[in-house]
């Protein structure tokens, strides 16, 4: 028995863990540890592959070989019902899973559910070092005898990469663009939890300006969300469900994205466009077996602005074959479509339609007085002609923002309600409305934990982590670009005829990027489907699994609109399984 095994088990019996998965080489460490948790019931996997043998008239050793033997779906499906049938008759009683189990999808399919949280134990053989890069390449986990990590959590003395945040395969890190002088973009890369080698790439890209994609990743359609003292666990609804999913922080110096010089600076759409294709370029090296995979970008609010913007600089590289003419080396990204949530796309109508949210919105919320309400709805045609000039002539943009800010959007705020969804109170709205997000606080946390930041290659000399760069967000809404204040709805425009095909989705409570500002960016779109779009009425949107008052969906050739109910800013946060299903939708071209 090695001389840690009472640390794992003084740990274990503090924290008091329902489910326990064991797993060990060593008989007597296994021994040891079932005398110190008497009152735990044990489960031995070994009896209950032999039950389910019996059910089907088939011999199996132990689960190991059971799943080895990769059997028909029938038997593994009794053997995991075999499984919650015990841990059903043992609610009230804490219960040690022990045996083998040699792949993920299998671990995921006992494990879920009521029995989602649990803490993973497995006993290294004598020679550790040696078995545990054999282990490495084998199980879903590994933990040394000293440390007991649980998913979602219970914190031993470090994560490993396959239970930090959900069971999938996944890897993290930086890649340093080639096209800067020293920038390096952070990424955290998931496989699918389907079908990884075949399903496609979602690219998530964050909003802000200057808000890493990794908060998108723990907030809203990750493997994981974080607990409040900060475990994680697994959520049902992420993306990774249908699609392989990578989430990067961007621009330069958001997240933990980094660049060291001044020169690098990426205060532009076109800036960042760049750095996306470039990143994408030493991605697909790094993960070859990507390479061709139809590719969907998605992102929601400033998204808006960056996904068309990245999109269109690869159809136009790839629409004028600069591969072929400037570097054969480069891989061919087979882009198949873009997403966006409650985007900053077409910037008149995301600027003009402020006011409308105050005159009519879905949940009869008051944002002001009659006499408030008239003074906005004078100033709105005002607003309109500013930002319809600030399209062609920048001098103009300074004003037109400032207009906004002070004659359409902070009268709205002095209410104390959300500018992300009007149907939550935010006390700092005027002050700090990146406060407003409720889930930043403990996101924050998790993300500055010394074990996390290990686990996930970041320099522990590394500042604190900040959903949102400041200095970032106001160069890109500033001299001498605006880049904030002008539209890049003909990009999308340009998509659709180049046949990639378009999602765009909101949420109903949202005041930023509000519903009528959305619906009027896709009536306003300038494509060849653009007459037949318009004239396709809306019709209530049907989930698989029939929510309820889900929303309503207008689709049309190429081009998909959705509103969602019962959702702000961030749809894939309020309304996760309409959001797994309009995106699973999506990505496989079926009818909404």
């Amino acid at each position: 028995m090695s001389a840690s095994m009472p640390k794992t088990i003084e740990t274990i019996t503090t924290a008091r863990p329902k489910y326990i998965f064991l797993t060990a080489k060593s008989g007597a460490g296994k021994t040891y540890f079932a005398n110190q948790l008497k009152d735990y019931k044990v489960l031995e996997l070994d009896k209950v592959v032999h039950m389910t043998g019996l059910q089907f008239a088939i011999a199996g050793r132990n689960a190991f070989a059971m799943y080895k033997n990769r059997l028909s779906e029938s038997v593994m499906t009794a053997f995991v019902a075999n499984i919650h049938s015990f841990l059903e008759r043992n609610a009230t009683t804490p219960i040690v899973v022990e045996g083998a189990i040699s792949d993920a999808s299998l671990v995921r399919r006992i494990f879920s559910g009521p029995y989602a949280v649990f803490t993973f134990v497995y006993l290294y053989p004598t020679d550790e070092e040696v078995y545990a890069e054999r282990l490495m390449k084998r199980l879903i986990v590994s933990m040394a005898i000293a440390t007991a990590f649980t998913e979602p959590g219970l914190t031993g003395e470090r994560p490993f990469k396959e239970d930090s945040c959900g069971l999938e395969k996944q890897s993290s890190g930086f890649i340093d663009l080639p096209n800067r002088v020293d920038t390096h973009y952070f990424y955290w890369y998931f496989e699918s939890r389907n079908k990884p080698s075949t399903d496609p790439l979602v690219l998530w890209i964050p909003g802000g300006p200057g808000e890493g994609g990794t908060y998108g990743l723990l907030a809203e359609n990750g493997p994981c969300t974080v607990n409040d003292n900060l475990s994680t666990s697994t959520n049902p609804y992420s993306w990774t469900t249908v699609a392989n999913m990578v989430w990067v922080d961007l621009p330069a110096n958001s997240g933990f994205s980094y660049s060291t010089v001044a020169e690098d600076d990426e205060f532009t759409d076109e800036r960042v466009a760049e750095s996306v294709f470039w990143f994408l370029q030493r991605f697909f090296k790094k993960h070859r077996e990507l390479q061709g995979r139809k590719l969907f970008l998605v992102g929601e609010s400033y998204g808006g602005h960056f996904v068309p913007s990245v999109a269109h600089y690869i159809w136009k590289k790839q629409h004028n074959h600069l591969f072929d003419k400037a570097d054969p080396d480069l891989i061919p990204i087979n882009l198949h479509g873009i997403a966006i949530g409650n985007g900053l796309t077409d910037s008149v109508e995301i600027y003009s339609h402020t006011v409308d949210m105050a005159v009519n919105n879905a949940y009869n919320i008051t944002l002001v007085n009659e006499t408030q309400l008239a003074a906005l709805t004078a100033a709105a045609p005002k607003c309109r002609d500013l930002m319809t000039k600030c399209q062609t002539n920048t001098s103009i943009c300074q004003e037109a923002g400032s207009f906004w800010q002070t004659k359409q959007y902070s009268p709205l705020l002095e209410t104390g309600l959300s500018p992300y969804d009007i149907r939550k109170e935010c006390e700092t709205a005027v002050s700090d409305s990146v406060a407003c997000q409720l889930k930043m606080p403990k996101i924050k946390a998790y993300l500055d934990s010394p074990q996390v930041r290990e686990f996930l290659g970041v320099d522990p000399s590394f500042g604190e982590w900040a959903m949102l760069n400041y200095t970032i967000n106001a160069n890109f809404f500033g001299a001498p670009h605006y880049s904030g204040f002008i539209s890049v709805a003909n990009k999308v425009s340009d998509l659709l005829d180049a046949g990639l095909r378009v999602l765009l989705y909101v949420g109903d409570a949202d005041l930023l990027c509000n519903i009528y500002a959305i619906k009027a960016t896709a009536e306003k779109l300038k494509w060849s489907g653009s007459e037949g779009f318009n004239a396709t009425k809306e019709r209530l949107y049907l989930t698989a699994s029939g929510i309820a008052n889900a929303g309503t969906v207008r689709s049309y050739s190429r081009l998909t609109y959705v509103a969602v109910h019962n959702a702000g800013h961030m749809v894939p946060g309020d309304q996760p399984e309409l959001a797994l299903d309009m995106t699973s939708k999506f990505i496989r071209n079926e009818t909404f």
